[in-house]
């Protein structure tokens, strides 16, 4: 008679879990990433226009190209504003995922404890039927030696 574990379901639908928030984390990890990625293309934006504006004197600017330059920089401004914002939701999102991923962690090593706690009883109930049929096999030769001796 083999070990079977009456929760293996249990443990199976455990570990889909598991996989399913590891999944989560790394997507929601990538999100934050891509969010990162957007606040230096936009931070490398702002410095390039920064750059080009304090580049040195060029009488040909108008004030009208200036305004529109200032106009740019205070949009690139609100774009990351509004980016840092989305990253703050992505880390909120991102620290959600990996609370779950670790308690469907702790859910699967509970229960992977259990079946190895009952699988080691198990083994000792089998080990103890093993001997006792052992006992009874060497109790039933030593009835028969004594009949045959006494005959």
């Amino acid at each position: 008679m083999a070990f079977r574990f009456r929760l293996e379901k249990v443990l199976q639908y455990r570990r889909r879990l598991l996989e399913e928030q590891t999944r989560e984390v790394a997507a929601a990890n990538r999100a934050v990433e891509a969010i990162d990625q957007r606040l230096a293309d936009l931070a490398e934006q702002v410095q390039q226009q920064l750059t080009t504006e304090t580049a040195g004197p060029n009488p040909s600017l108008s004030v009208a190209h200036l305004m529109n330059r200032r106009q740019w920089l205070d949009h690139l401004e609100r774009r990351r504003e509004t980016v840092r914002q989305e990253r703050a939701t992505a880390q909120d999102a991102l620290a959600e995922a990996r609370k779950k991923l670790n308690a469907a962690w702790r859910d699967l090593e509970v229960l992977e404890q259990l079946k190895k706690k009952q699988r080691q009883a198990w083994a000792q109930r089998q080990e103890k039927r093993e001997q006792q049929a052992l006992d009874e096999q060497g109790q039933i030769r030593a009835h028969r030696n004594d009949g045959e001796k006494v005959s």
